[in-house]
């Protein structure tokens, strides 16, 4: 419930156009970052400190993404 407040209010279609410079084009594909700082406000709201539980939550709970 308080995700799907998050994503109505915060527009993160613009990171991506504003961060395209910095990402190699060679070598292993990276993390979009716009999915980063959703995770990361999904951990920040939800309590989860650790990166490894964060991945796993966001896993396991479609309602994350």
């Amino acid at each position: 419930m308080c995700c799907e407040r998050i994503v109505g209010v915060i527009d993160l279609s613009s990171v991506q156009m504003h961060l395209t410079e910095f990402y190699s084009s060679t070598g292993r594909p990276s993390v979009d970052p716009e999915l980063m700082i959703r995770m990361l406000l999904v951990g920040y709201v939800m309590g989860i400190r650790s990166e490894l539980r964060l991945c796993e939550e966001v896993h396991l709970n479609l309602a994350y993404r």
